[in-house]
């Protein structure tokens, strides 16, 4: 798998929930979070309230652009940039240039006041006098800045009506398959025949449709999936012996018959040392007594049958899992 992991870096309004979204994305991703604003903080020993009060905010804003600086020479992060730090233009210009993922938290105004009505520690907003007033600079304060949020973001994530935990989840599967493991899906015999070969135990849906699947719940996964077919044996040793060279990440692989029969298929399996899940679509233990016994499930991490389309999905699950406790 990837080990180079770029930094994400989250933008919004205050209070769209950049650092309990963030935490919950480092975790998830395996990254570390950080926040510009307590980074500054704690550089200068002041909070924000006091910065802007002791030194201004054009004191301020120097401090935000040289920390971001320091930061986009890190790796392995989750960092939550300040409300207004994409108002400065060199400050976008550095992202930019740096290739970075940004991620705009785009929060309605009104859902902000919510947030923000018992929150004093935003000095943009404490002297507002009455709580019309908070709501009326709120809005118009996201409508002047919403340009440069556009502007800025590589995504846009709606966060009005999702939990933190819903957000963070969102943004792990959309930005995974960026740092993806590559997993090859080797299908056997038959497998073409899908859809016109005994429908009552394979299903009506073709291969096409296997193959869409199987991409689609990798991709979930944050697996670049590529499927291939052989009718043939050596056909397939020679798929495994490939993904050996070609530095595959782990393999999914429904041998068809071979299952039953093929010592070849087997060493080639336990030759490559990649890790491998055998699937089926059909419930084996329930069929005919010769398919019961699978010889390349030794050799294979898992085996995961009758489940359908879904087997595939399982498999690819049970892939990932080993892979993260293994890497």
């Amino acid at each position: 798998m990837n080990k180079r992991k770029d930094n994400i870096y989250l933008i919004g309004y205050m209070g769209c929930g950049k650092t309990t979204v963030g935490k919950l994305l480092a975790c998830k991703s395996g990254r570390v979070f950080c926040d510009l604003d307590q980074e500054i903080e704690h550089r200068e020993g002041q909070s924000i309230s006091q910065i802007f009060e002791t030194r201004g905010e054009v004191y301020f804003r120097e401090c935000e652009s040289k920390v971001l600086a320091e930061l986009l020479h890190t790796s392995g992060h989750i960092i939550a940039l300040g409300g207004g730090t994409i108002l400065q233009q060199r400050n976008v210009r550095l992202l930019q240039e740096k290739q970075a993922e940004v991620i705009w938290l785009d929060v309605s105004p009104e859902e902000i006041y919510q947030r923000l009505r018992e929150d004093h520690t935003r000095p943009l907003l404490e002297t507002a006098v009455t709580e019309d007033e908070k709501r009326r600079r709120i809005a118009d304060m996201m409508t002047r800045r919403r340009p440069f949020y556009e502007a800025a973001a590589t995504r846009k994530q709606e966060a009005d009506r999702m939990s933190a935990e819903e957000i963070a989840q969102t943004l792990t599967e959309l930005l995974e398959p960026a740092s993806s493991c590559k997993v090859w899906v080797m299908n056997g015999p038959n497998l073409n025949f899908l859809g016109i070969r005994e429908p009552a135990v394979y299903g009506t849906q073709n291969y096409a449709a296997l193959v869409s699947y199987v991409e689609q719940e990798g991709a979930k996964l944050g697996m670049k999936v590529c499927c291939m077919q052989s009718n043939h044996e050596g056909d397939l040793i020679d798929m495994l012996q490939n993904a050996y060279y070609e530095g595959v990440d782990g393999i999914i692989i429904n041998p068809g018959a071979l299952t039953h029969y093929s010592y070849a298929l087997r060493d080639a399996i336990a030759s490559v040392q990649i890790p491998a899940v055998e699937v089926h679509l059909s419930e084996i233990q329930e069929r005919e007594d010769f398919r019961h016994i699978s010889v390349t499930e030794p050799v294979c991490i898992a085996q995961i049958s009758g489940l359908g389309f879904a087997s595939y999905q399982e498999g690819l699950r049970r892939l990932k899992e080993f892979l993260q406790k293994n890497s």
